[in-house]
């Protein structure tokens, strides 16, 4: 791979409600893109702060722009090349007094190494870090997007996040290695915040399409999910178990060919409501809560292994095992966890998409963010996002 052609941009989108001055604090997000080491390096870096006060007379919270600044002059000073080291560094920095009473933040970073063609990162706390590539075949751009390391909330309730940067508190960091796509048009690491999951009603409709998430769902993982194919294509296959609430498993629709088939038939002659059952997926919240439990009893109760399990879903569901569940909540919140991650990529994938247009050929990577956040409805929180795009 020749040294590719690198372009950043980033945005914070900000809340400025004249009528109600007290709603744009305490939530302050900062993102940003640097080089350093003659360029070698570049980082793209978000920060979602949250402050400790929320006194109306106090409407600036430096933590994230605090935290922003000191890292670029870390690097810029240090010239790190371990990922390692600016991971340290920031553990160091919880220790440090500047620090005292600012609040919390979540981090997500990506850095790109031009000289080994490598790229690194790490995430605390709930701000997803993706990689995504554009692929264009037969004269059309094809975005996907995957999340790279575990969103750090409590797994039936990822409302609450269980690691965030804050003065004199512990921080668990551990960073990541990304192996390349042998193949693209073009490489974006994107770091942003958690405002994706925020977005209004019409937005969410534009860039996170139901039944699309519904289809990512079932393909993220197949293990646990379960469709409502129509009941009376169900009648010809008496040898599919069909559940109480009339639905399938998944796996049983994909495996069985001839219903695949029936059901693929028959979807352009339904009329909406049963259009909309049929493309509808399930996450099986009591059976995922079993997984969680114990890994091993399940699986073998299904006849399947867990690395095998493991291995047919997205790495979502790895990282469901180890997180902190809330035994005071009910096991639904388990589907909202992994969900999460799917939208994350989908809306990822959507941004760009949309960002990329024919329509704004010849603009800036910056301007075309820009002019994507300008088109959103308002965001009931900051929204940041700070991204690199790689081209060969």
């Amino acid at each position: 791979m020749t040294e590719p052609n690198v372009c950043t941009a980033f945005y914070k989108m900000k809340i400025n409600d004249v009528e109600r001055p007290e709603r744009n604090h305490p939530l302050h997000d900062s993102a940003v893109a640097f080089d350093y080491l003659k360029k070698r390096y570049t980082v793209v870096v978000v920060f979602d702060g949250v402050s400790e006060s929320k006194e109306a007379t106090r409407n600036m919270v430096s933590i994230s722009r605090e935290l922003e600044w000191d890292l670029e002059q870390y690097c810029r000073a240090e010239n790190p090349h371990d990922i390692n080291d600016i991971a340290r560094w920031f553990i160091h920095c919880v220790s440090e007094e500047k620090y005292r009473g600012m609040g919390a933040t979540t981090i997500s970073l990506l850095r790109f190494d031009r000289e080994q063609n490598a790229v690194d990162g790490f995430t605390v706390g709930d701000s997803p870090a993706l990689l995504a590539r554009r692929v264009v075949e037969h004269g059309e751009s094809v975005f996907e997007a995957q999340v790279l390391a575990e969103l750090d909330c409590v797994v039936n309730y990822p409302g609450v996040i269980t690691e965030q940067w804050r003065y004199d508190t512990p921080v668990k960091i551990a960073p990541f290695t990304v192996q390349i796509p042998e193949r693209f048009d073009e490489l974006f690491l994107v770091c942003m915040t958690d405002g994706f999951g925020k977005l209004s009603d019409a937005d969410t409709l534009k860039y996170i399409d139901d039944d699309l998430q519904d289809r990512m769902v079932a393909l993220a993982y197949p293990h646990f999910a379960r469709v409502y194919p129509p009941e009376e294509l169900l009648r010809n296959f008496p040898l599919v178990p069909i559940a109480s609430d009339g639905s399938v498993a998944y796996l049983n629709v994909v495996q069985n060919e001839a219903l695949g088939c029936c059901i693929a038939e028959a979807y352009p002659t339904m009329n909406e409501k049963v259009r909309r059952q049929t493309a509808m997926v399930d996450l099986d919240t009591m059976a995922l809560y079993e997984f969680y439990t114990s890994p091993e009893a399940y699986a073998a109760s299904v006849g399947q292994t867990v690395e095998r399990i493991l291995a047919d879903s997205h790495p979502a569901l790895s990282y469901m095992l180890k997180g902190i569940y809330n035994g005071s909540r009910d096991e639904s919140g388990l589907d909202e966890y992994l969900r999460e991650y799917v939208r994350a990529e989908l809306f990822t994938a959507s941004m760009l998409e949309e960002m990329l247009s024919e329509e704004d050929a010849g603009r800036s990577l910056q301007q075309r963010l820009k002019t994507f956040f300008g088109g959103l409805d308002p965001i009931g929180d900051d929204f940041s996002v700070s991204l690199m795009s790689l081209r060969p």
